[in-house]
């Protein structure tokens, strides 16, 4: 099989990043077979400069955000695998040459990637496992995958309503199609967050509302493993909003009042003790009980 890839990059206000990634397209020790750029609206010279720098540009407008963008282009794709990435991340020059050979019908190869933030620099991929495990367990960012481009459009991209969570929920589709996970052992991407992104200024609230909403695009499953390991990822996020920012509530109790009508409830995650609770006083007083009490052995006073 003739393995071509698609670099497909979301633009919006893009005009300073570009630059850097034309070096990152140039240097890559096997090349890109097509690169496609679909601009959301920008308001500053993204389209211009992306034209000048050689780039094929898809016009968007009004601005509709990443997935949109993401579906666009991967509407115009013309290889047989494709490869999201961020405009103002970095690209490994040795991504492509030591992805693609993984690669094969319908599947999706994910190599290890850093999340860098100001503030630190963690790791993701020392533990990867295959599988739902990928989603639930662990995180997998779209700058570290390449993905075959029929699955990818069998599943219909992305949900454009989700603008956090989107990775997980494409994720889960494709495997749900029966996705072949091939995973290189090698840190060959980056995602980087400033304090100025988009995913930072929605805050805890906005974040638990995504939550939200992935997690009933993926409940129930036909699968009792991937039905309890969603549920607790569920019960483990609820309780990282919830203690980061009381605000979340709202959200989280649509989340459990949603699972709660199509009989699912989760319990594990927490802890014994906190299994116990939910069976009594039920998820959301038992997310407040539990805060409170951290509070107080913090501050004893």
């Amino acid at each position: 099989m003739t393995r071509k890839v698609s670099l497909l990059v979301p633009l919006f206000n893009s005009s300073r990043y570009l630059d850097q990634l034309k070096r990152d397209v140039d240097r890559q020790t096997k090349p890109f077979d097509e690169v496609v750029m679909h601009d959301d609206g920008s308001t500053d010279d993204t389209i211009q400069k992306a034209t000048e720098l050689g780039f094929r540009v898809i016009r968007g407008g009004p601005k509709k955000r990443q997935s949109h963008a993401r579906n666009r282009l991967l509407a115009a794709a013309s290889c047989n695998f494709v490869h999201f990435h961020d405009h103002d991340d970095p690209i490994h020059p040795q991504f492509v040459e030591r992805l693609l050979p993984a690669c094969s019908l319908n599947s999706v190869t994910i190599c290890h990637f850093a999340k860098t933030t100001p503030s630190e620099r963690v790791i993701f991929g020392h533990d990867f496992k295959s599988g739902y495990e990928l989603v639930f367990n662990n995180f997998v960012h779209l700058n570290a995958m390449i993905v075959c481009k029929d699955l990818a459009r069998s599943v219909s991209g992305f949900d454009e309503s989700l603008t956090l969570c989107e990775e997980k929920d494409f994720l889960f589709k494709i495997l749900q199609k029966g996705a072949l996970v091939t995973i290189v052992p090698e840190l060959l991407a980056e995602w980087r967050i400033e304090n100025s992104s988009f995913m930072v200024s929605q805050g805890w609230t906005g974040a638990a509302s995504m939550l939200r909403r992935f997690i009933q695009n993926c409940l129930p499953t036909d699968s009792r493993e991937t039905t309890e390991m969603a549920l607790e990822y569920a019960l483990r996020s609820a309780w990282d909003y919830y203690y980061a920012c009381p605000e979340t509530i709202t959200e989280l109790r649509r989340m459990f009042l949603y699972l709660s009508r199509h009989g699912l409830h989760p319990r594990i995650g927490l802890g014994t003790k906190s299994a116990l609770l939910i069976g009594s006083i039920g998820p959301i007083a038992t997310l407040r009980l539990r805060r409170a009490l951290s509070k107080k052995i913090l501050d004893p006073r």
